[in-house]
Order: C-alpha cells, then structure tokens, then sequence
C-alpha cells in the first residue's frame, strides 16, 4: 500500500521541518508543507490529501478560519483536520473540537510520538491504515537543530531586550508585540528538541506580554527569571549537542 498523504500547515520553519521528518521517516506519510492557511487550501483544493495537521496560531489567516473555509468547500470539506495549538488550556481545546476537526494536539511535541497520535485520533476516519517505516534517526533533526539555534539566539535576545526596557520604564507596544511573538515561537518550538523547561518559560513570558497581561509585567523579578532560566536552559543544551533520547522525552 502506497503512504498516506498529509498537509502540514505551520508558519514556523522549524515546526515544519521537525514534523515533516517525523511524519514521513517514522509514520510512513507522504508530506506536503504549507507556511500558511491560504496557501494549505490551495494546495488542498488541487491535490487533496488524506489528513491536515494545522497550526492554530498563524497570521492573516489563522487555523480555525482555515478548517471553516476547508468545510465550506466540497471539495476538502471530508478531509480530516487535526489541529495543533499551543494553547494548552481545557477551554481552549473544547472551543477547538466543537468546529468538529479530527482531533487537536498540544505544542511542543514529541516529534517520535506525533505519528502515532495522528494515527490515533484518525483511528475512526476510513481512509485505510498509515504505512510502516522505520525509525529516523537523530542526525536529520540534529541539522535542524543546529541550522535553528541562530534564530532561537536572536528570539531569545528580543525577550532580553523587552525586560531591559520594562526595567527602564520604556517598553513600547512594537517591543511588546515583537517579544510576545518570539515568545510564542520560542514556547512551540523548544520543546520538540528537548528543551521542556525552556518552552515552559517562553509560554509565561507570552502570556505575560500579551493584551492581558498588564499586571504580569509588574513582576520584573519574576519575568527576568524566566528569560535567564530560558536563556540558561538553552545555552546548556547548545553545550552538550542534541541526541534522540533527550527528543524522546519532550512533550
């Protein structure tokens, strides 16, 4: 039997990358990539696949958005969606498997599980069964690793440089906006090398950055723990070199 074919739907390179290698050497998938919601329905439109896995946080057009425009369409309204969100509340999740999608999972993932969860939460859906492969090994991730850790050194900088500027009393909303999104990125993205505590650290500093989160920008001390905890956490890892077994416990 030939491999399923699925839509991975993320604006994050990295995110993409990592799933990718995980769905197609681990799974058995056929993947296709897409960096936004516009772009998975063009390409859903013109080759259908059998599942999506979407983003929920993505700009312009955000993952529900895309999954109601994918249902109001015969033409991919029977492809099962799986959503995949940051947003790890219950409310969340609710609000999220009330559109009727396939099934929502948590960022970060464990790029050796995701194939399996997907497989799972597809269990119900008719479209035959995901085509065995081996185990990837570790040296494909570790490239992305290496080729990311630049971009995460530089996301990491802009929170620095937005504690800086609430101890100086001169966080702009352009600041704010730049570390809340570099703090989303970093929290969905860490955590499928390894880097849990990290992950967690950038999801406090989101939330506090973001619209609401006023009264959490208050609480320097605490933010500025959080950034050197984050920045600590990633500098011991880049230190020791990623390996598969530290992937392996993420999630």
């Amino acid at each position: 039997m030939s491999a399923k074919r699925i839509l991975l739907v993320d604006d994050e390179d990295d995110i993409r990358e990592v799933a990718a290698i995980s769905m197609q050497a681990v799974g058995g998938w056929h993947v296709r990539a897409a960096r936004s919601g516009s772009e998975a329905i063009t390409i859903a439109i013109a080759d259908p696949p059998d599942a999506i896995l979407l983003d929920v946080m993505m700009p312009d057009l955000d993952g529900p958005a895309t999954f109601r425009l994918l249902q109001d369409d015969p033409r991919t309204r029977d492809i099962p969606v799986i959503l995949l969100t940051a947003k790890a509340q219950a409310a969340d999740r609710r609000c999220f498997e009330a559109l009727g999608v396939a099934g929502v999972l948590s960022k970060p993932f464990d790029p050796m599980a995701l194939p399996g969860q997907v497989a799972g939460l597809l269990a119900g859906v008719p479209k035959g069964r995901v085509a065995e492969a081996p185990l990837a090994s570790s040296g494909a991730i570790d490239k992305i690793w290496e080729s990311s850790r630049e971009e995460f050194t530089r996301r990491i900088a802009t929170l620095e440089e937005a504690i800086a500027a609430i101890a100086a009393e001169s966080l702009d909303d352009e600041v704010r906006e730049r570390a809340r999104s570099d703090a989303h990125k970093l929290a969905g993205s860490l955590g499928m090398f390894g880097l849990a505590s990290g992950s967690g650290s950038a999801g406090e500093v989101e939330q506090a950055m973001g619209a609401g989160g006023a009264h959490a920008l208050s609480d320097l001390p605490h933010l500025s723990c959080l950034v050197v905890a984050l920045r600590d956490d990633f500098d011991t890892r880049s230190e020791q070199g990623l390996r598969l077994g530290a992937i392996g416990g993420a999630g």
